[in-house]
């Protein structure tokens, strides 16, 4: 199953744990593949350095482990806009990329105006506390 984690998720796995780090070990755990695009991956490096520079807390490494297995989509810009934060539809656009080349099942995201979309294409838009039933 092909994954997209939105950054939020990603960054509160790696800063602060909790459900969106059960999604990480899922991940680590080979159940999916994550995926994503080269906006989403300069995404990610841009707000953990903002971060990291904030908390100082985060163990770069899984930062590291996740860039270096990302299955990378060529994700081209949405013709028009999707999501009411169009910065947002980065996320979309990787999701209609794998849709595509073979599906992603799920943006996994506790943005909300992401969520609003609901499902886009065969792309399921959840939060992470659905996501995580799902393998339960």
């Amino acid at each position: 199953m092909n994954v997209i984690l939105d950054t939020n998720v990603l960054m509160s796995a790696i800063f602060w744990g909790g459900n969106p780090r059960k999604i990480l070990d899922l991940w680590m755990e080979d159940r999916f593949r994550l995926v994503g695009s080269k906006e989403i991956v300069n995404e990610y490096e841009e707000i953990f350095l903002r971060l990291n520079q904030k908390y100082k807390t985060a163990d770069s490494s899984i930062l590291n482990a996740v860039l270096a297995h990302i299955w990378m989509m060529d994700a081209s810009k949405l013709p028009d806009p999707v999501c009411e934060d169009s910065d947002d539809d980065k996320f979309l656009a990787c999701a209609l990329a794998c849709a595509l080349a073979s599906s992603a099942k799920y943006i996994v995201t506790g943005d909300k105006l992401l969520l609003k979309v609901g499902k886009f294409h065969a792309t399921e838009i959840a939060i992470v506390s659905k996501f995580l039933r799902a393998f339960s």
